[in-house]
C-alpha cells in the first residue's frame, strides 16, 4: 500500500492549514476540511478490481462492514424508491425535454435508469469496470468506466451533470469540475450534493460534544474534501458558475446545489407533473413520486411522533424521577418527623424535670429567703451591739486619754523638776571639781 501524505495546501490555494483532528486539517482561508495526511492520487484510480480501493470489493464489502451501509446489490433496489426518486424530483425542476445527462460516480445507477426511462439521454461514468457491467446488465443503460478527466467521445456537451455524493471523494476538486466546466453547455445545470462543513466554527471537541450529525461524514481516506456552502460556491465561480440556487438535501449533514453559467430558470411542479403525465413512463414516475412523498411525509410523522415519544418519556422519566425525590423527601421528612417526636418526648421530660427542679429550687428560695430575713434580723441586732461597743469604746478611750492627758501633765511636772535638781547637781559637781582641781594644782606647785 502506498505511503500517506501530507496535503500542504487546500484547492482555494491557500497554504493557511491549521490542526483540525488527527485525520483532518482546516484552511484557515475557506474553512474547507482537507483530508491529511492521505494518500496520493493515483491511489485512488481503479487500476485492479480486487486490489484498488474504488474496485469490487468497495461496493460489495467495504460499504456493507467498514461503513454500514447496504451493498450496491442492495442499493440498485433500495434506491429506486429513495434516494434516487429525490434527486429526480429535484433534478426535473430544472431539465427539458430530451436534455442530454451524465452523472459522475452513479453509484448504483437508478438515477440514471429513472431519467432514461423518461425520454432523458442520460450517461453514467464510474471507477470500477465491475460496477460499470453489472448496472448495464441491471438497467441497460449507457454506462461506462473512466474518470471525467479521461471521457472522451459523444455526446460532447451535456445539458446537466450530476455529483450525488461524489464532490467529497474527490482527490482534485479543481480538475474536476474545470472539465465539467468544460463539457456543460452555457445554459446548462450542475447538480451537486455533498456533505455540509456548516458549524465550521467550531472545534473538533465542540462536534463531538454536541454529538453534530456530520461528524459521520469525517471518514477518512474516502471524504477528501469537505466543503463549506460558501467555499463550494466560491470553487464553483472559479470556472464560471455564478448562479446558484440550494435545493432540501436527503440528509441534514448535506447540501444540495444547483449552479449554472446563466440564470437559473426553475419549473414549478405542477408544470413538471403536466408533463410527467402526458406518457405512460411518465405516469409510473409520477406514482414512484407520490409514494415516495407518502413515505416521506409518513416517515416525518414518525420522526414527530418519535420525538414526541421521546419528549414524553423524557417527562415521564423527569417525573419518575421526581416521584423518587419526593418519595425519598417523604421518606426523610417521615425520618424527621419521628425523629422530631422522639426530641419532643425527650424535650418534654426534661421540661417536667425542669418544673421539677423549678418547684425544688422555688422551695429552696423561700427557706433561703427565711433564712436571709433571719440573719438580717440577726445582723440588725449584731449592727446594734457593735455600735453599742462602738459607742462604749469611744467613751472608754476618751476617758483614758483624759487620764493619759493627766499622767503626762505629772510626768512634765516631774521632768521639770528633775532638771532643776540636775542643774542643781551640775553645779555642786562643777563646783567640787574646781575645788579638787585647785587643790591638785596648788600641791603640784608646791612640790615644784
Amino acid at each position: 500500500m502506498a505511503d500517506k501524505i501530507d496535503v500542504m495546501s487546500c484547492w482555494c490555494g491557500s497554504s493557511d492549514l491549521e490542526y483540525y483532528s488527527s485525520e483532518y486539517v482546516r484552511c484557515r482561508s475557506c474553512s474547507t476540511l482537507i483530508n491529511s495526511p492521505r494518500y496520493d492520487n493515483s491511489f485512488f484510480k481503479v487500476t485492479d478490481e480486487e486490489e484498488s480501493y474504488y474496485g469490487k470489493k468497495y461496493w460489495l464489502e467495504h460499504q456493507l462492514e467498514d461503513l454500514g451501509l447496504h451493498s450496491v446489490i442492495d442499493r440498485t433496489r433500495l434506491d429506486l424508491s429513495g434516494r434516487c426518486i429525490h434527486w429526480l424530483k429535484c433534478v426535473l425542476n430544472y431539465l427539458s425535454p430530451k436534455d442530454v445527462t451524465l452523472e459522475l460516480g452513479f453509484g448504483s445507477g437508478g438515477l440514471i435508469a429513472l431519467l432514461d426511462t423518461l425520454g432523458y439521454k442520460s450517461m453514467g461514468l464510474e471507477l470500477s469496470e465491475w460496477l460499470v457491467d453489472y448496472v448495464k446488465n441491471i438497467y441497460r443503460i449507457n454506462v461506462k468506466q473512466g474518470s471525467i478527466e479521461d471521457y472522451v467521445g459523444e455526446p460532447k456537451k451535456f445539458d446537466s451533470i450530476m455529483l450525488f455524493d461524489v464532490m467529497e471523494h474527490l482527490p482534485d476538486p479543481l480538475s474536476t469540475i474545470q472539465h465539467i466546466s468544460e463539457l456543460i453547455t452555457d445554459e446548462g445545470y450542475l447538480f451537486i450534493q455533498t456533505p455540509c462543513f456548516r458549524n465550521n466554527d467550531y472545534s473538533m471537541n465542540e462536534l463531538v460534544s454536541k454529538n453534530d450529525p456530520f461528524l459521520s461524514m469525517m471518514i477518512d481516506q474516502e471524504h477528501l474534501y469537505l466543503y463549506t456552502e460558501s467555499g463550494l460556491k466560491a470553487l464553483l465561480r472559479k470556472f464560471g458558475f455564478e448562479y446558484f440556487h440550494m435545493e432540501q438535501p436527503l440528509f441534514e449533514y448535506d447540501m444540495f446545489l444547483v449552479a449554472s453559467k446563466k440564470s437559473i430558470v426553475r419549473n414549478d411542479y405542477p408544470k413538471v407533473e403536466e408533463i410527467l403525465e402526458g406518457s405512460r413512463e411518465g405516469r409510473i414516475i409520477l406514482a414512484l413520486i407520490e409514494v415516495y412523498n407518502k413515505q416521506l411525509a409518513m416517515e416525518e410523522q414518525a420522526v414527530l411522533r418519535l420525538q414526541s415519544i421521546q419528549k414524553l418519556e423524557s417527562w415521564l422519566q423527569e417525573s419518575e424521577k421526581d416521584r423518587k425525590n419526593r418519595l425519598d423527601l417523604i421518606v426523610e421528612l417521615e425520618k424527621k418527623l419521628v425523629e422530631s417526636e422522639v426530641d419532643r418526648k425527650n424535650r418534654l421530660n426534661l421540661i417536667n424535670e425542669l418544673q421539677v427542679r423549678y418547684q425544688e429550687s422555688e422551695k429552696d428560695r423561700d427557706e433561703r429567703l427565711s433564712l436571709i430575713r433571719t440573719l438580717e434580723t440577726l445582723n440588725s441586732e449584731l449592727s446594734m451591739q457593735i455600735k453599742n461597743s462602738i459607742e462604749l469604746e469611744n467613751r472608754e478611750i476618751h476617758k483614758i486619754k483624759e487620764n493619759l492627758k493627766i499622767v503626762e501633765n505629772e510626768l512634765e511636772t516631774k521632768i521639770q523638776e528633775n532638771e532643776v535638781i540636775q542643774n542643781k547637781y551640775d553645779k555642786l559637781m562643777h563646783a567640787v571639781s574646781e575645788h579638787w582641781l585647785g587643790r591638785i594644782l596648788f600641791k603640784r606647785y608646791i612640790r615644784d
